[in-house]
């Protein structure tokens, strides 16, 4: 359902309306199986979403009547970080008139705009959550494997950096995002553009193949299918899916066959450390919401990444069906000749970190006991209770998880396991048995 963030709507007008209908149509008798409760929320959230009309952005002297009447000029543009010499940063100039409220992906989330001393517009997102603070780890990690990566003479001639979006964190559970307006796309975004129906909403397409997906399954389950997994993931791609949507977008930015390539090049780049790191450091799943990339130059930008822990015990998950996500489209617009580059660029990447794995241990171990202290904390709602000692043995198993994967890079040169990864990550019968939340068909 749409987050409105305290924007005025009709919703307000009609509060105490919706507040007795929702307990009378949620009570015990109206609802009396899953499949019914199923039934009702999505009622709901279709009739909240119509009546929830709020503006697409309001005035900010009406918010905050004071936003333009302080003095800005000794305030520095936000980012994660700041340069030394105080001379030669960007401060803030104005405050654009507006607060944008930007619908992605069924979220609506605000977007404001500052002018900085240098003549440029900053662009932020407002963005709030729990797990804003476990995907600033995972950025710390990107950074600290950035300085590593430009020192290492094979990633660094082929360019291999994180591209690592400037945050400023304003709250705990609050944090301002710089982007780019129309520029940066979500790779869900491409899809439901590409693939956007005549005489439907971009909205109701999200659930629409999902929903799709499971009907599909209890068919070939009544009617006794040998493989119904595999049966939802041809069903669905043929219905939703194309391997050809990310192909024909690349290609109606540029229809160009050198600026294409060069397009192509730098995304295979970009990914390949995505990749490795998905399955190096056991990150969570990558969904196509939260891959995006820009149209520009090609850069592939990863969002709400976090250390894949289990709901038990504080453990990193360590049953991946695949080690990451190659799925139709990507490997239609990666070619079989990028897939070596590809794997290059995996390979070298892994020997970097393998060169400096003592030193990068260390600060991987903090991450990793900063990320199960926060988790537990969230879980549970309380403060760790544990010993000091089971803490750090919980940190050294994830530890020696992660560490077991850059083993067996070792020995790469005389038998490297990277084409099996490769191969493992597109080979259907094995995409089938991922969630359709995580949209395999695409």
């Amino acid at each position: 359902m749409k987050k409105t963030f305290f924007v005025p709507d009709n919703l307000s007008v009609c509060y105490s309306f919706f507040k007795q209908k929702f307990s009378s149509d949620f009570s015990s008798t109206s609802v009396s199986t899953i499949k019914l409760l199923i039934i009702q929320l999505k009622k709901w959230i279709k009739y909240i979403e119509d009546k929830s009309n709020y503006p697409a952005r309001f005035v900010h002297h009406f918010r905050c009547p004071t936003i333009h009447q302080f003095d800005w000029s000794v305030i520095r543009i936000p980012s994660d970080y700041y340069i030394d010499d105080s001379s030669g940063a960007v401060r803030i100039h104005n405050f654009s008139g507006h607060v944008h409220l930007i619908d992605k992906n069924g979220t609506v989330f605000k977007q404001l705009s500052i002018r900085g001393t240098d003549g440029h517009i900053y662009t932020y997102n407002i963005s709030r959550g729990q797990a804003i603070e476990s995907e600033d780890r995972v950025f710390q990690l990107f950074r600290v494997a950035n300085s590593y990566l430009h020192d290492f003479k094979e990633t660094a001639k082929r360019h291999l950096m994180f591209s690592i979006p400037n945050t400023f964190t304003i709250a705990p559970n609050l944090r301002m995002v710089e982007t780019k307006k129309n520029s940066i796309f979500s790779l869900f975004e491409i899809y439901t553009e590409m693939k956007k129906r005549p005489n439907k909403s971009k909205v109701s397409w999200i659930h629409e193949d999902i929903d799709f997906w499971f009907s599909v399954l209890s068919t070939c389950i009544i009617t006794e299918r040998t493989q119904p997994l595999m049966e939802c993931l041809l069903t669905v791609g043929n219905e939703y899916g194309s391997d050809e949507v990310l192909k024909n977008w690349v290609s109606s930015i540029y229809p160009l066959q050198s600026d294409y390539w060069t397009f192509r090049k730098t995304f295979v780049e970009n990914y390949s450390l995505l990749c490795f790191f998905e399955y190096a450091f056991n990150l969570i799943k990558l969904k196509p919401e939260m891959l995006n990339i820009d149209k520009n130059n090609g850069v592939a930008v990863a969002l709400f990444y976090r250390f894949n822990l289990s709901e038990v015990h504080g453990n990193l998950v360590q049953n991946h069906i695949i080690p990451f996500r190659l799925t139709p489209n990507l490997t239609k617009f990666i070619t079989p000749y990028r897939k070596y580059q590809m794997i290059n660029c995996i390979t070298v990447t892994g020997n970097c970190l393998i060169n400096n794995i003592d030193d990068f241990s260390v600060v991987l171990r903090l991450l990793l006991k900063d990320e199960f202290m926060a988790y537990y904390n969230i879980k549970t709602c309380k403060k760790i209770s544990r010993n000091e000692m089971s803490i750090f043995e919980i940190v050294d198993e994830n530890l020696k998880y992660i560490l077991n994967n850059f083993n067996k890079l070792k020995y790469s040169s005389t038998h490297n396991p990277i084409p099996d990864l490769i191969n493992q990550a597109f080979h259907k019968e094995i995409l089938c048995y991922e969630s359709p939340t995580w949209r395999a068909w695409l």
